[in-house]
């Protein structure tokens, strides 16, 4: 298993990053916005264990999605020459262990380590005083194997909120693709234990066929699996005050069968009982319906001008909100900072007439709380990005 975090040098406008070998010559909160290297899940083409389950890189999304100038850096022309199996996308991760790097004085460094030492500039008072200095959520893109016997992830569940031991990590996809979800008729151990042993689990899982305007909101102990030929964003919770010391993002997962339909199991993946335990807790071994797996936007604002905000999804622990900009519009940071992806477009930020930078598709960054209000103009409309956060007490609407 293998992590590649290419070296890149962004270039913004000069009041916040420069091309030269310093590219943060202060670290001024109040004009600085911070950039990320792209942080891959990849492997060797005859890899046999690891993220085996993407696509090649002459077939990769995750690749194509890149902007022109980060696909063109020698790490990712490198990965296209072996045909390097490419993934997932880790997005403004704080992970400990397998975060994103951004820049410091010139410098990458763990998105991590910046937050450590200047979390309230970043993140917000309120956000630190809740959650301590973690972002509290992150989003990913998988792109998965368009050969089914090859690309389908485990059937696997996380934790839910409040588990003694784990990690929880409840997720939430946009995107196409084919999952299982759900069990069709309530389970019990036993059960599971015979049909491990004799049948193939994700007979017994709903088959859900996305298309880009389909939503899905994964709840803890939730059983899921994604299959082949599927590209997916995922946002989902991701350890923070709370759970830092049960592990990381990758201790929340929990396999249970990994020869989804039909693949060669990888070794030591698979954790029955652990994945029953898990699901014990959460009281997920009942019967779910395909209806009541999909999930639906709400339309929170819009003006005259076709732009609009869109609460993508909402749950306890993370908020989704999904921007359409034709023209221009305000984004506030007066009670938390922002991570960001643009989908589509290209977009310019400005701050009190200022021009901070400008985003091409494909581009992640972080807004920090410092910058407080921002102008986002469309370049190239429609420009589509999203924002993700861990909602607020007090501040954010609460969510049942």
């Amino acid at each position: 298993m293998e992590k590649i975090q290419v070296l890149l040098l962004f270039v913004a406008n000069t009041n916040t990053i420069f091309a030269s070998n310093v590219l943060f010559l202060t670290f001024m909160f109040q004009e600085t916005i911070l950039f990320f290297t792209p942080n891959l899940r990849t492997e060797a083409p005859d890899a046999a264990s690891g993220y085996t389950w993407g696509k090649p890189a002459q077939e990769s999304n995750i690749l194509r999605l890149l902007p022109q100038t980060v696909s063109a850096e020698p790490g990712i022309q490198k990965l296209y020459e072996q045909n390097c199996i490419v993934s997932e996308r880790w997005l403004c991760s704080d992970d400990q262990t397998q975060g994103s790097l951004t820049f410091w004085q010139g410098m990458p460094v763990a998105f991590s380590a910046v937050l450590e030492k200047h979390a309230e500039a970043i993140l917000g008072p309120q956000h630190v005083k809740q959650y301590g200095p973690y972002l509290g959520c992150i989003m990913k893109q998988l792109d998965t194997n368009s050969a089914r016997e090859k690309g389908g992830l485990s059937v696997q569940v996380h934790p839910k909120s409040g588990h003694p031991s784990r990690p929880s990590k409840p997720e939430m996809w946009k995107g196409e693709g084919h999952v299982y979800i759900g069990w069709k008729e309530t389970m019990n151990a036993e059960k599971l234990r015979e049909i491990y042993t004799h049948e193939r689990i994700e007979a017994y899982m709903h088959s859900i066929t996305m298309d880009k305007n389909t939503l899905i909101l994964v709840a803890g102990g939730l059983v899921h699996a994604i299959r082949g030929n599927s590209f997916l964003c995922e946002w989902s919770k991701a350890p923070g005050a709370e759970d830092i010391a049960k592990g990381n993002i990758k201790d929340a997962t929990i396999a249970l069968w990994d020869r989804t339909d039909g693949k060669t199991p990888r070794p030591g993946k698979e954790d029955l009982e652990g994945a029953i335990e898990v699901m014990e807790h959460a009281d997920m071994l009942r019967e779910t319906t395909p209806e009541n797996l999909l999930y639906r936007s709400e339309l929170q604002q819009t003006d005259k001008n076709g732009n609009h905000t869109r609460a993508l999804f909402r749950t306890p622990e993370v908020y989704v909100d999904e921007y359409t900009v034709q023209t221009q519009i305000d984004l506030s940071l007066e009670d938390r900072g922002l991570p960001l992806y643009v989908e589509s477009g290209v977009l310019n930020i400005f701050q009190k007439h200022t021009h901070l930078a400008r985003l091409e598709a494909g581009t992640e960054c972080f807004l920090p709380y410092a910058l407080q209000n921002l102008q986002i103009v469309a370049e190239k409309a429609p420009c589509i990005f999203q924002t993700w956060y861990a909602p607020l007490e007090n501040i954010d609407q609460p969510t049942l």
